[in-house]
């Protein structure tokens, strides 16, 4: 793991992963809100659309990817121009989270015939209403621990707190 501050211990099982990143300034509407990010798992063809994304990739990457995550452009570019680096990390950084190595059943690292990572998308953590919390508090493990997160100072940086993940349709 790199010497950084930014580094993240919780991206370890991706340092032999190819993420390509793309900038869009086609900003998708998911849910009533516009979505800011969206990691994907790159598989082989299995549409015409599907394909046409390949032979993209690897035009644009060189090869083909494990994850394309997808970056609202206007977005980046407003947390650019306000001197907001963190917010843009925090974006990637939730991107990433999406990308994870598939377990098994219990919950050892999968790999293929060739000795490869097999890779999938990881869900949110958690989700939630803030009625729900309002009323009964932190009522199960998940929400313990989201409320003690919440109570410890960030680690790197404030970020704001808006927008939606293209990945799950989940809120930032």
């Amino acid at each position: 793991m790199p010497e950084s501050r930014w580094a993240n211990a919780n991206h370890a099982h991706l340092e032999g992963a190819i993420v390509g990143f793309v900038l869009s300034d086609i900003e998708p509407v998911r849910s009533g809100k516009v979505t800011l990010g969206q990691a994907e798992l790159v598989t082989p063809a299995k549409s015409f659309a599907a394909g046409r994304k390949e032979a993209w990739c690897e035009d644009a990457f060189g090869a083909l990817p494990d994850f394309l995550i997808t970056l609202n452009f206007c977005y980046v570019q407003a947390c650019a121009d306000e001197g907001n680096t963190a917010a843009i990390c925090a974006l990637v950084e939730h991107e990433l989270r999406h990308c994870a190595q598939a377990t098994d059943q219990n919950g050892d690292p999968k790999y293929d015939q060739h000795g490869n990572p097999m890779w999938t998308i990881a869900p949110h953590d958690i989700e939630e209403f803030f009625d729900v919390i309002e009323r009964y508090g932190p009522a199960n493990e998940t929400l313990r621990r989201l409320t003690e997160a919440v109570a410890i100072s960030p680690t790197l940086a404030p970020r704001r707190a808006a927008g939606t993940c293209g990945t799950c349709g989940g809120a930032l």
